[in-house]
């Protein structure tokens, strides 16, 4: 059976996970606000396709740039 003191301990824990939670909610919201304004995306997920997309353009400009480096390459034969 629990006593007095083994209550107060788990009111005391109950109330350090509800002002823990409350603080990662508010960065959460916080987080998803900036998101928003900065990169105009409303979800986690929509940031995600973005980064994706951004991803895949790096990649293609990646092979454009080392393709017009071997274009000049060999065209002033270095």
């Amino acid at each position: 059976m629990l006593n007095e003191k083994d209550l107060l301990k788990i009111k005391s824990d109950i109330d350090q996970a509800k002002s823990k939670v409350s603080e990662l909610t508010g960065k959460k919201k916080h987080l998803l606000q900036e998101l928003k304004d900065k990169w105009g995306c409303s979800s986690i997920e929509e940031a995600e396709k973005m980064v994706k997309g951004l991803e895949r353009e790096i990649k293609g400009l990646e092979i454009k740039v080392s393709t017009i480096t071997e274009e000049i390459k060999e065209q002033y034969s270095i």
